[in-house]
């Protein structure tokens, strides 16, 4: 059965590919990914491994062990992601610089002072042995690959060398995924600096809001919404056999992450008599991330917990000394040199206090410092390889035991009919939490006390209702026994996969898929109802919302004009406050220029269309509109019917280096044009300011799969880009067309391969 589109894929290339293309080749700068050379033998592997590819590039590993798959694995990684690779590598060590040159720099000296380098170079040793054994072994194949294979066309345009692949690259590799997937820090500090505008803080924090989510475990109270409201994840549920065609259960996962090339994810299936598992992997990361084994399947979505502390700390006169509880102490500092692209290099200082490293100071010359669960080395890579291999519910939750961050929402499946969910990732006890957004450090009343023990984080197997959805809402409410504050969202993808799952009680790969695309938004449609009603609609906008059915299309004109009048109606004292830069002094760039948001509209989350709604009888609609209205016709054009929600955003996938113009026919695709928002199914949130239309789109699903683990052939999946990192590869883009019409391919052993490569260990010819 083919999920493939059945019309001919348009061209993706941009104009001048060609020309740029037929220049690279010559140059020798940028060629496809050749196949292992047949000769080549290697000395790690103990038997020998074949290699086969699905017509996307899909690979399946078969191996005579462990050991030898994964050093298959990391040979693929290399052959296909090195650039990807060094890029994960140098920015949790401080090191884009050297690549990127000055625009690098904001990065590295970011994570310099965080100190994000040090977890990554201590957490090999705190690995079991066997662990160690596996990992050595990815490394070696990855190691295997950057001495045999062409260096990747961005480090010969870049003239860089590839230097060798480490343990505690694959570490900080780890390390990277953690920081990206944590971000209520980020609320803290800006909440600090908008509590100091009462009346803006009021609008954003009405009293009685927000209102009540729903929970992922059902009968613990209601959510308190310590961090506030977020927007960006992921979807995955998990429904028993009872409500299955086959009698099976089936477990559907969607991540949503920043479109990329190539794409976060890299998919391939290791088949060992001691390793079988498929999926998609981390580039530079042995095992699967997401996936299915012999016995069981899981998907993951971010909890974002609140396990970060931003701890404001008086400094005395010095500028060096500081008290806490009237003990003396002594800021920590030292000054790095990083390198930058050029010949040039910049001393950047790094200080912390016991808190952790200081990240910012506040207008009164105070240090911020950072407490996080991921500033200890983290065994991520023991539990994955673990998880790998469990075979049931108690080996699952005891391999997620060792799991620290990013803590995860994962949902469950066997081929038993079993399903569950665990909330793997540390969380701190805090006796007492701070009544402001930066905790004070000139004292410990504050401090955390140790960890909740993971035999007591919150947990399902087999609920009643034989149904699991998880969407980055709250865990749990305010009475359960372990709490879990966090930045989550208002639960309405929550809410509309739970309707979607009632529906019907025999759901398929089908119905699976289409709920995956659901674009529909009911806030969205309350507003529209509002507004249509309202005497300051212009009767020419009138037919656009009556006409409109409630789902966010890239051809439908409504969800633009309802988005535009959402951003123009927040009052101009709220937009004036919020389009501030992040941080004090520093002049708002592209997006995507800091490793921190823009402005300060990242506070408001999913949470605008709610916000209007709530303020409406407050709020100047006919302002609202008019502005909307004159936003459209800039960006659009004069008519309503051509402002469509497709054309009012950007949606393309980001390259390093696809913002050089002499680069972007090679590195860039053409935007993509997709429905959703912040609020559907189908997540496509727009950058957080209200400053530029149309929009750029800063996530969307970044790989849909649905999993039966009964029937491990019947997996499918879809890439949002492709498998390979080459930009002349057939598979750099090849996914792009079936990911934006909703298709699936067969993953794993449904997978039909062919071709490929063997490699072989030294003594074999």
């Amino acid at each position: 059965m083919s999920r493939a589109p059945k019309h001919p894929r348009r061209p993706r290339h941009l104009p001048g590919f060609r020309r740029a293309s037929q220049v690279l080749r010559l140059l020798g700068r940028a060629a496809p990914v050749p196949d292992a050379p047949p000769s080549t033998s290697f000395a790690a592997l103990d038997a020998p491994v074949r290699v086969a590819f699905d017509p996307r590039g899909v690979p399946r590993v078969e191996a005579q062990s462990a050991r030898d798959a994964l050093f298959a694995q990391g040979f693929l990684h290399a052959r296909e992601r090195a650039f990807q690779m060094d890029m994960a590598r140098r920015w949790t060590a401080g090191r884009l610089a050297e690549l990127l040159g000055p625009a690098g720099l904001p990065f590295d000296r970011f994570t310099r002072q965080l100190g994000l380098g040090a977890p990554a170079n201590e957490a090999p040793d705190t690995w079991p042995e066997a662990v160690r054994r596996e990992a050595d072994a990815y490394v070696a194949g990855v190691n295997a690959a950057f001495a045999t294979l062409p260096v990747p066309s961005e480090h010969r345009l870049l003239k860089v060398t590839l230097e060798p692949w480490t343990i505690r690259d694959t570490a900080a590799v780890a390390g990277q995924l953690a920081w990206l997937l944590n971000d209520v820090w980020q609320v803290r500090w800006a909440e600090s600096r908008l509590a100091q505008r009462p009346e803006v803080w009021a609008w954003l924090h009405p009293p009685g809001w927000p209102p009540v989510p729903t929970v992922i475990v059902p009968g613990t109270g209601s959510a308190a919404m310590v961090a506030g409201a977020g927007g960006v994840g992921s979807n995955n549920w998990v429904v028993s056999g009872a409500h299955t065609a086959s009698g099976r259960p089936l477990l559907a996962n969607d991540p949503h992450l920043p479109i990329l090339f190539p794409s976060t994810w890299y998919a391939v299936h290791l088949d060992a008599p001691d390793l079988g598992v498929f999926g998609v992997s981390i580039p530079g990361l042995p095992g699967v991330i997401i996936g299915q084994n012999r016995d069981l399947a899981w998907g993951v979505t971010n909890v974002n917990p609140d396990v970060q502390d931003l701890y404001r700390v008086v400094l005395e006169e010095d500028g060096r000394h500081y008290q806490v509880d009237g003990q003396p102490y002594e800021l920590d500092t030292r000054v790095e040199a990083v390198a930058v692209r050029g010949g040039q290099t910049v001393p950047v200082t790094c200080r912390r206090t016991l808190w952790g490293p200081v990240m910012a100071e506040d207008d009164a010359g105070a240090v911020v410092s950072l407490a996080w669960t991921g500033l200890s080395p983290s065994p991520v890579v023991p539990a994955v390889l673990d998880l790998n291999r469990a075979h049931d519910w108690d080996t699952f939750k005891a391999a997620l035991a060792q799991w620290t961050v990013p803590a995860q929402n994962f949902v469950y499946a066997d081929r038993e009919g079993h399903i569950g969910y665990v909330m793997a990732g540390e969380l701190p006890r805090r006796p007492e939490r701070s009544p402001t957004p930066l905790v004070d450090g000139n004292t410990r009343r504050f401090a955390w006390d140790g960890f909740w023990p993971p035999a007591r984080h919150p947990c399902m197997f087999d609920p009643p209702t034989g149904l699991i959805v998880t969407a980055n809402n709250p865990v749990v409410g305010d009475e359960a026994a372990v709490p879990v504050p966090g930045r989550f969202t208002l639960g309405d993808r929550a809410r509309r996969i739970h309707e979607r799952l009632a529906e019907t009680d025999a759901h398929t790969l089908d119905t699976f898929r289409a709920i995956q695309q659901d674009v529909h938004a009911e806030r969205l449609v309350a507003l529209s109802r509002r507004l249509a009603q309202h005497p300051a609609l212009p009767p020419r906008l009138a037919p656009l919302l009556a006409q409109w059915d409630g789902r966010l299309t890239p051809d439908a004109a409504a969800p633009t004009l309802l988005h535009l009048f959402c951003w123009s109606a927040v009052p101009p004292r709220v937009q004036e406050a919020l389009n501030q830069p992040f941080f004090p002094g520093e002049t708002p760039g592209a997006p995507g220029s800091h490793p921190y948001p823009e402005r300060l509209w990242e506070l408001v989350g999913d949470r605008l269309v709610a916000l209007v709604l709530f303020h409406w009888d407050t709020l100047d609609i006919a302002a609202g509109l008019s502005a909307a209205v004159a936003t459209a016709t800039r960006a659009l054009g004069p008519d309503p019917a051509a402002w469509a929600w497709g054309d009012a955003r950007v949606i393309r996938a980001f390259h390093p280096l696809a913002s050089a113009a002499r680069l972007a026919p090679v590195f860039a695709r053409p935007r993509m044009r997709l429905g959703g928002d912040a609020l559907t199914v189908l997540q496509t949130p727009e950058i957080p300011d209200a400053v530029s239309w149309p929009r750029p789109v800063r996530i969307t699903p970044s790989w849909r799969v649905v999993l039966d683990p009964g029937d491990s052939s019947a997996a499918w999946s879809v890439l949002a880009t492709g498998q390979s990192g080459h930009p002349l590869s057939p598979h750099y883009d090849d996914q792009m067309d079936a990911f934006a019409g909703g298709a699936l391919f067969p993953l794993g052993p449904g997978m039909v391969v062919a071709g490929g490569f063997t490699l072989a260990p030294s003594d074999e010819t």
